[in-house]
């Protein structure tokens, strides 16, 4: 549809955190947003495997997108993360999020974050989204 076209590129376009961390919105509908990103330099910790912070912004970045699906603006109330599995350098990592519960206020997505290739769960996570525009 024109307007998720119009949704992505305007995410891509305009995050530039996003862009900062190799990270691209890459579908979008009614209930489910993905992102995708590569591990590589920027997103290794000290240990030489993709950080934590990377699986993150990937999941909270297509929580937002699924959230604000239905035309609104939310924010990051809070959200639980699990940490599967390391990531190595090279990893092409893709995260999804979709929308189980939505009201007037608040929106619940649950996310994940699996390998492109090896559909190997990386990390999960369950993100409460405020809506600030009712």
């Amino acid at each position: 549809m024109q307007q998720w076209d119009e949704m992505l590129n305007r995410v891509n376009q305009d995050n530039s955190f996003m862009r900062h961390n190799g990270i691209r919105a890459v579908s979008l509908s009614t209930e489910q947003a993905v992102t995708e990103a590569e591990v590589d330099e920027r997103s290794l910790n000290p240990y030489r495997i993709a950080h934590g912070g990377l699986y993150f912004t990937m999941m909270d970045i297509a929580a937002g997108m699924a959230a604000r699906a239905d035309g609104r603006r939310y924010v990051t109330l809070n959200c639980s993360t699990n940490f599967h599995k390391p990531a190595q350098a090279g990893t092409a990592l893709r995260a999804v999020g979709r929308v189980t519960q939505r009201s007037r206020g608040v929106c619940v997505v649950e996310a994940e974050v699996r390998g492109i290739a090896d559909q190997l769960l990386y990390a999960s996570g369950s993100f409460c989204m405020y809506c600030i525009e009712r």
